[in-house]
């Protein structure tokens, strides 16, 4: 019997099995023997399945994120949600990432997809879109040539191959529930992580339920913090084994002391109390000194062929494939089966269906692995890699053996590393950035040339990745490999390090590296300098550096700069602008815009942020229509030249001129789309840029809970976000702005606070829209005196800028006071004026603005009629553009003066739609889906428990749709739906 004294107790055992990461894994549910692994002590969290898996058999979609240390039970837990799930009649689809592939883009989602995939109609893979077969192998078979389509996006837009993902999920829901059943996630590549976040984010449509486990490891803290705001998820987080619940599963164990020492030292972990049962069948036996040396036991016990082929598989990966294994043994396949067969008798490997195999745990397969002499795993690698190269395997496939065994100089092993990284680049950057480091470091050291030529598509994968930081690190360094003095390379990798580094918000450091590259920089390549130091300046809000250095790169420059000149046109005439100079400014921007139009697409994908620039600069000066044609060709040739991180600031920059313009369908599907890219990209300062201004698009339609939601995911990052960049000080302001109905001393209080006494400290021109909503948050707070004072410095302003926008706001701001001073009279012809001065620059949602505010007015004035007029086009015209707050506040007033909306009104948004089905596809995508629901008879609420949204913004949406197809009652929608389908 074993001494419970002696002085190698078992927490020394387990601290060693804990320790490393890479032994902490545990089994996927079973147990030596027949059946699952009993669930012991975990009533609460079945309970939990139960619910989830009760949840979607009625037809919703649930999510559960199970989470805890090695061998606590997530896997168990996972197999008890398979068992109830197919009990329940739900299709399951399980996957399971493995260590020896985290760098196999969406290796852990093509595990659980591809097999089903695989039997599916090639007409229903092929509605999905090409992006599926960019992912899924089964997808490409059956796809008919589809993948030699181009799949339009670039790395930074890979959140369409999410879309195309949930849209199979959803494809398979709508036959059956579906469940998505994924382990090990701390093991998970980088795109199979992003495809959960994305889950978590936008759960599908269809009755789906999906359970992730993973431990409390990187990327744990991303898929948590995205749990907690995720719709009906649930986490599940697993503590220890209760006492009683330890003993149960020890029962195998005669020895009474010693079960008790074992549950002890185990600390409640399933997994280990488990394993060591297993490896004391006697009594009496001596404890080894860890887990790992005693699974080194069980396998030197085995024959020598035996043991050749289990080394062999522990290389080939977890799970692995029988030839694969021998190949990496050295042994002949044909010897292969019968050792299998021993192998398993051993309860050291399992079957795992068709002619794949996989270890009894990832112990095993880790203590197997460390076991084998090191000489002889790297050979085993690299006649694993050969055996994959004769087979036709891809370069991804074959890059993970060829970095373990390739020589240093190797040229075939450097070509494929830098073939698997171009390869993985659109899909998975962090895992394309890993293999051109890996080939890097095998590059002689006397050649810095070609690691430089390595490098540099190293650090745009890295940004691409979202991983900043390196990416600058990995350019510094490639300044170092370079040949010092100004050369044009050398001068070329300062000004992306210098764009990383404003991106950032590192503006200082940016600023300090451009200016020493400008002492000794020949007279070329001053004008691409100070463009980059005038960039910096506009980000910063700093006027007269703006001016200084974008007129100095406008001098300097040749006409063998064409986008650059019009880059530093864009900046010279904003500055002008700002500085009281309306008509000089608006002349170099024409000119701007003349000069980037005539290029062709080469010459301006040579510097697209010239593009970006000229449409922020023709925002800020209120010219949206103008804005809207430049960043639309830029974003097309930023997708057709894979420049993925000019995406999410051109899809941003779009999203406020489409605000500006009233197209708030488009606004929302650009404003979704610039999130998506930002999120993957991992720039805190562009995700929220972008959700600030999706936040915008919400509080516009009248979509209260999803601009509740966004405000506060956009509140917790402004505690991050350092006050250094402009954008970052105005969208605080905006955020509070948009809680001024509500809460209008707070959003005071919160604005002065971001933007100073006159929000002076915010964006030049967006200050003027700040400031009328700070004098509407004075009125409704009856701070009159106050808000008279932001007035006259919006008007102020506005006669400084001479610009239509500001213009228009300033005579809102005055109507508004007009208002509250009961000059109805007054107000009205001051709204009047504004209305006139946003239409002439197509400031829709001004011109509709103003309209409200002269409709107010005319009814204060006692003149119902007029305002009856106003107010009925005002309600059309707000309905057909999606801006329901507008239409609400127009169908209110309406309300007060007995009246309402009109059929003419309602019939107004159809235009050039026509007949029902015309006016049916002028819905959006998200108001389609609620028309079909509520068509088929559904109710308000029932279609919220569907979509996963309020009953508010079912309300919301619904009174868009009733405007855009013409009709008063479910009935006549259903009706339309009926005659456009064919139904009637």
């Amino acid at each position: 019997m074993t001494d419970p004294a002696r002085p190698e107790p078992l927490d020394a055992l387990l601290s060693a099995v804990a320790a490393p990461p890479a032994l902490r894994r545990e089994s996927f549910g079973t147990v030596p023997g027949d059946g699952p692994r009993p669930l012991v002590g975990r009533a609460a969290e079945l309970a939990a399945v139960t619910r989830a898996v009760g949840g979607v058999s009625a037809g919703d979609a649930r999510m559960l994120t199970i989470i805890g240390e090695a061998g606590i039970g997530k896997s168990a837990l996972l197999a008890a949600a398979r068992r109830q799930a197919e009990e329940a009649g739900v299709l399951v689809l399980e996957g399971r990432a493995a260590e020896h592939e985290r760098d196999v883009p969406f290796g852990a989602i093509v595990d659980a997809l591809d097999d089903h995939v695989a039997a599916l109609h090639p007409r229903r893979i092929e509605e999905l879109g090409p992006e599926l077969a960019a992912i899924l192998p089964a997808a490409a078979a059956h796809s008919d040539g589809m993948t030699a389509i181009a799949v339009p996006t670039t790395a930074a837009e890979r959140f369409r191959y999410h879309r195309a993902l949930r849209a199979l999920l959803e494809q398979l829901g709508r036959e059956r529930p579906v469940a998505l059943l994924l382990d090990d996630l701390h093991w998970a590549d980088d795109a199979s992580v992003e495809f959960v976040l994305h889950l978590l984010r936008r759960p599908p449509r269809t009755a789906c339920l999906a359970v992730f486990a993973l431990r409390p490891l990187a990327p744990a803290p991303q898929l948590l913090d995205a749990a907690r705001n995720a719709p009906r998820c649930e986490q599940l987080a697993l503590s220890p084994l209760s006492h009683e619940a330890s003993l149960t599963l020890l029962e195998a164990v005669s020895d009474r002391e010693l079960k008790e020492r074992i549950v002890r030292e185990a600390g409640g972990n399933p997994l280990f109390l488990e394993e060591m049962a297993r490896i004391m069948r006697h009594p009496g036996a001596s404890l080894p000194p860890t887990l790992v040396a005693a699974v080194q036991l069980e396998v030197q016990s085995l024959p020598p062929a035996s043991r050749m082929l289990i080394d062999g598989a522990a290389v080939a990966g977890d799970p692995f494939d029988p030839e694969l294994a021998a190949a990496a043994a050295a042994l002949d396949p044909l010897d292969t089966l019968s050792l299998l067969d021993e192998l398993v008798a051993a309860d050291l490997l399992r079957p795992t269906g068709g002619r794949a195999f996989r270890f009894r745990h990832p112990l095993v397969r880790r203590a197997v692995y460390d076991a084998a002499p090191p000489g002889w795993r790297l050979a085993a690698h690299e006649r694993a890699a050969v055996a994959l190269a004769q087979r036709g395997a891809s370069p991804t496939a074959r890059a993970y053996h060829v970095e373990q065994a390739a020589r240093p100089g190797d040229e075939s092993a450097i070509a494929l590393l830098a073939e698997a990284a171009g390869t993985a680049g659109d899909t998975a950057p962090a895992t394309a950035a890993r293999w051109y480091g890996a080939a890097a470091r095998l590059l002689p050291h006397d050649q810095p040339d070609r690691r430089a030529t390595l490098l540099v598509p190293m650090a745009l994968a890295l940004a691409n990745a979202g991983r900043l930081d390196d990416a600058r690190g990995v350019l510094i360094e490639v300044l170092t490999l370079l040949p010092a003095g100004p050369t044009p390379t050398r001068l070329a990798v300062i000004a992306a390090c210098s764009g990383v580094e404003q991106t950032l918000g590192r503006h200082v450091e940016a600023r300090r590296r451009l200016l020493v590259a400008l002492e000794d920089a020949p007279p070329e390549a001053e004008a691409m300098l100070s463009y980059e130091l005038a960039l910096g300046c506009f980000h910063m809000g700093d006027d007269s550096g703006l001016r200084t250095w974008a007129s100095r790169a406008l001098e300097r420059a040749t006409d063998a700069e064409p986008a650059l000149v019009a880059g530093a046109e864009a900046m010279v005439g904003v500055a002008q602008i700002r500085a009281g100079e309306p008509a000089t400014g608006l002349e170099l921007l024409s000119a701007a815009t003349d000069r980037l139009t005539a290029l062709d697409d080469d010459a301006l994908a040579a510097r697209l942020d010239a593009s970006f620039l000229l449409g922020m600069c023709l925002l800020l000066a209120e010219l949206p229509r103008d804005a809207k044609g430049i960043f639309v060709r830029a974003l097309n040739v930023a997708r057709a030249t894979r420049q993925g991180h000019m995406l999410a600031p051109l899809s941003t920059g779009r999203t406020m001129g489409l605000v500006g313009l009233l197209d708030l369908d488009a606004a929302a599907r650009e404003a979704e789309e610039a999130e998506e890219i930002a999120r993957l990209q991992g720039v805190q300062y562009q995700l929220y840029w972008s959700l600030w201004t999706r936040a915008w698009v919400h509080w516009e339609r009248g979509e209260t809970t999803a601009c509740e939601r966004v405000s506060s995911e956009c509140a917790q990052m402004a505690a991050t976000l350092d006050d250094e960049s402009v954008m970052i000080r105005t969208g605080r302001c905006n955020m509070a702005a948009l809680r001024a109905a509500q809460e209008p001393e707070a959003a005071i209080e919160q604005m002065l606070d971001a933007g100073g006494p006159l929000l002076e400290q915010v964006d030049t021109e967006w200050s003027s829209w700040l400031l009328l909503q700070l004098v509407r948050a004075g009125v409704a707070a009856g701070r009159i005196e106050d808000a008279q004072r932001w007035s006259d410095h919006l008007t102020a302003h506005a006669q400084r800028m001479g610009i239509a926008g500001t213009t228009a706001r300033a005579l809102m701001a005055q109507a508004e006071l007009a208002l509250a001073a009961e000059d109805g009279r007054a107000a009205a012809l001051l709204a009047h004026q504004a209305a006139t001065h946003g239409a002439a620059v197509g400031l829709q949602l001004d011109d509709v603005g103003a309209r409200l505010l002269e409709g107010r007015a005319l009814a204060l004035a006692g003149d119902r009629d007029a305002a009856l007029t106003v107010l009925h086009r005002v309600v059309a015209d707000a309905a057909a553009a999606g801006a329901m707050r507008l239409h609400d506040a127009a169908a209110r007033e309406l309300r007060r003066l007995g009246a309402r909306v009109s059929a003419e009104a309602r019939r107004a948004t159809d235009g050039a739609a026509g007949s029902g089905a015309g006016r049916i596809e002028s819905l959006t995508p998200r108001e389609r889906e609620i028309a079909e629901l509520v068509a088929q008879g559904q109710a308000n609420k029932q279609v919220a428990a569907t979509l996963f949204l309020s009953e508010k913004t079912i309300e919301h949406h619904l009174s868009r749709v009733y405007a855009k197809v013409g009709v008063r009652s479910r009935t006549e929608l259903a009706a339309v739906f009926a005659r456009a389908t064919g139904g009637e």
